[in-house]
């Protein structure tokens, strides 16, 4: 063979290897990038049955409580209950939880007598099935679950069912004395730097607030307090086509950014104390502290009974709390002795004695309301919408189901489910 035709072979040898390395090594990045996806989406998957394992405890917690306060409600009046706010928030469900209780030599121990503490330990778990628990909790990876009451945030959908034209004989109708719960909740010092600022307009926060008003409130025009309207509600979005005003409940809470006024500066930090499900009362005993002191100090500054009032009074706020956190406690929590314990309080600890009634009182002209209302009007001590929050984790993997659910039903398997979203 030529020379020549030596060197042809050699270089065609050394390309057909050039190319079978490369083919080999594209193979086998394919079949490792091919690997890693696949787990990947079995992480997920797990994670994702872990997160609504979570949810389903939750939903087993809730249960139990509703039995327990059912119980309770049995045992005679000033007998403690099962603690202030859902059994849920008290206790949140964890396989660290989990596994403490099942394990509490450590993880794969089981539950033995050797120490106090094993022995409280077995008698947490004489209820559960103890051996199936245990295999129960041989997975890999970790979940973890918390709830909350809707019904103990600022409700944004309670002015749709509210007639902000409604006459009262004196003082604010129904619609404007949320519209002030709500602005004074707004206008607290503690939350200077998210909204009403030394640098910022001063009418921000009530103009946001009279703008949600309405969005969900049935009519279409601007409606001022005191029952005086401006102009059509679509001149405040500049006569856009992109959308309109709902005029109606909202259906998420992500909806509010719709609304002018309603920006991520403000709304994003304080978007835990909103809801768009409930009732128009609002759940003293799960109510963030915030919630509660812009509920009272509305109430008070709007009722000439407590002339004395200052919002900036911590200690008499410390007691307000303190007093409804004992009252909240109890086996039987009825609002009215709620309200009454707070107006006690306002009062400078003499609760004004209510004004007789006439035998036949003068009814009021047609779509004129007499009274204001009562505080025992505006709180409420039953928990019907639960928010339940559940993560499951493996590896590097996370997954976070959130639902919302109404409770009304005594049988859970006919709980309405809300809300639902995955990610």
């Amino acid at each position: 063979m030529p020379k020549t035709d030596k060197g042809v072979a050699v270089l065609l040898v050394l390309g057909a290897l050039f190319a079978l390395a490369t083919l080999a090594a594209d193979f086998a990045m394919g079949r490792s990038v091919d690997l890693r996806l696949a787990t990947a989406a079995r992480d997920r998957l797990q994670a994702e049955y872990l997160a609504t394992s979570a949810v389903n405890f939750l939903r087993l917690e809730l249960k139990i409580e509703r039995s327990a306060k059912s119980l309770f409600a049995q045992l005679p009046t000033g007998t403690q209950g099962i603690g202030t706010g859902p059994l849920c928030k008290q206790y949140p469900i964890s396989t660290g939880l989990l596994k403490a209780i099942f394990f509490p030599g450590g993880e794969g121990q089981p539950v033995g007598s050797e120490t106090a503490e094993k022995a409280a330990a077995s008698r947490m778990v004489n209820v559960f099935e103890t051996e199936t628990a245990q295999a129960f909790l041989q997975f890999r990876g970790d979940f973890a679950g918390e709830c909350e009451d809707e019904g103990g945030k600022l409700n944004l959908n309670v002015f749709a069912g509210l007639n902000p034209l409604q006459q009262t004989l004196g003082g604010l109708n129904a619609y404007d004395r949320f519209k002030e719960i709500f602005t004074t909740f707004l206008g607290q010092e503690r939350f200077k730097e998210y909204l009403g600022a030394e640098d910022a307009d001063p009418q921000l926060a009530r103009e946001a607030v009279r703008n949600m008003a309405d969005w969900v409130d049935p009519n279409e025009t601007i409606n001022e307090k005191g029952g005086g309207q401006g102009g059509p509600e679509s001149a405040l979005y500049g006569g856009t086509t992109d959308y309109s005003v709902r005029n109606g409940k909202m259906l998420t809470l992500d909806e509010a950014y719709l609304v002018a006024g309603v920006t991520d500066g403000w709304f994003t930090p304080l978007k835990r104390y909103f809801t768009v499900y409930g009732e128009t009362k609002i759940n003293r005993c799960s109510a963030a502290p915030e919630v509660v002191e812009a509920v009272v100090t509305a109430y008070a500054l709007g009722n000439p009974k407590f002339p004395a009032f200052t919002p900036t009074n911590a200690e008499l706020m410390k007691k307000i709390t303190e007093a409804v956190a004992f009252d909240c406690n109890g086996a039987q929590v009825a609002p009215q002795k709620v309200a009454q314990d707070i107006e006690s309080l306002l009062s400078g600890g003499i609760l004004s004695p209510s004004e007789p009634q006439p035998t036949n009182p003068v009814p009021a002209p047609t779509g004129v309301s007499t009274a204001t209302g009562s505080l025992a009007e505006l709180i409420a001590t039953e928990a019907r919408f639960y928010r339940l929050i559940g993560t499951g984790e493996v590896g590097e993997t996370g997954v976070r189901i959130e639902t919302v659910v109404d409770v009304k039903e005594g049988d859970p398997k006919k709980w309405k489910m809300l809300y639902w979203h995955l990610e």
